[in-house]
């Protein structure tokens, strides 16, 4: 993985309003994903994917952890935890808490292609399926 997951919450915070956060999905770009086998499911993978993008000059990255739920079925393996670095606000300019902020995570994540670059990971790791 070319940025380890846990890096995104040492770059400095980057503020940004929730109504411009929903128009960025398409700006991300994704940074890298990593696939090892499950030691809790034996013959199913895990992960971290990282995305992220550029404003003004400023990084802005998202991370989360996803798991094989089934063969070839990726999901996010605690969507409770998200790591951003990323303060988001609404129109007023209040900072969003941790509900509304993880729904607007979310809502972007659910935009990304995520689960193709997984498996794209996965594919470089593993042999093909027998038919």
């Amino acid at each position: 993985m070319a940025i380890p997951s846990w890096h995104i919450v040492t770059w400095p915070a980057v503020v940004a309003q929730v109504d411009d956060w929903r128009t960025w999905a398409d700006r991300f770009r994704h940074f890298g994903t990593s696939v090892e086998d499950d030691d809790e499911f034996p013959g199913l993978q895990r992960g971290q994917a990282v995305w992220g993008l550029s404003v003004d000059g400023r990084r802005i990255g998202l991370a989360w952890e996803w798991r094989e739920v089934r063969a070839n079925v990726v999901a996010m393996d605690d969507p409770m935890v998200v790591l951003a670095n990323v303060e988001l606000q609404d129109s007023a300019g209040h900072c969003l808490h941790d509900g509304p902020r993880l729904l607007a995570l979310h809502g972007l994540i659910h935009e990304l292609p995520w689960q193709d670059e997984v498996r794209r990971a996965r594919g470089r790791r593993m042999m093909p399926l027998a038919a």
